[in-house]
């Protein structure tokens, strides 16, 4: 197998250091160094720092979705233990980061939507492909009554994201967990049955 093309180590670099930096306080220097290239090779690759951003957010959400579909698809827990199961897995990453970096999607999403029409576009996109597994297990949670039915799986899985991008803003702010909480108090007040 070959050395990581000039392209692929700048997108590594890219997806660590807009997680932790931002968009607006990564600068094209600070993402070359972390790459380890020179930084001509930045607008070899890159017509904009914009459209650099929208790769980056492409090469997190194959990782995030990865995570999603190991959790979320996984055939052996039931429904309800595979949205756990996410959510846990993500506390593995971050927990031993202090929370300090929250979703990259977030982030992105607090940041960019005024400045770029085409990053607030794929931004969208995004946050649609993330809704997709969690209604799927929705559905099923529905099905076998495990969850309320009053309200649609799809209109629960943004809830559901919407509050689990709330918890990660708060972790990041207190430098704690937001999964015991999420888990413990958020969920069973979004999903109870007995609400329907």
């Amino acid at each position: 197998m070959g050395r990581p093309s000039l392209r692929e180590k700048l997108l590594d670099a890219g997806v660590t250091v807009l997680h932790q930096r931002g968009y607006s306080a990564s600068g094209v220097r600070e993402i070359t160094q972390a790459a380890g290239v020179p930084l001509g090779s930045f607008t070899n690759h890159f017509r904009s720092k914009e459209e650099f951003a929208g790769q980056v957010l492409d090469r997190y959400m194959v990782a995030v979705l990865e995570i999603a579909g190991q959790t979320l698809r996984d055939p052996s827990r039931g429904p309800l233990r595979r949205l756990t199961a996410y959510f846990e897995a993500i506390g593995t990453i971050a927990e031993p980061l202090e929370w300090r970096f929250g979703c990259m999607l977030a982030n992105l999403g607090l940041e960019l939507p005024v400045h770029s029409e085409m990053l607030r576009e794929r931004l969208a996109a995004a946050i649609l492909d993330m809704t997709a597994p969690f209604s799927d297990v929705l559905v099923e949670a529905q099905r076998d009554g495990e969850v309320r039915a009053d309200v649609p799986a799809a209109d629960l899985a943004v809830l559901v994201l919407s509050a689990w991008h709330g918890a990660l803003l708060r972790a990041k702010v207190e430098r704690h967990g937001a999964v015991p909480d999420m888990l413990a108090r958020t969920l069973p007040l979004l999903l109870r049955p007995d609400a329907s």
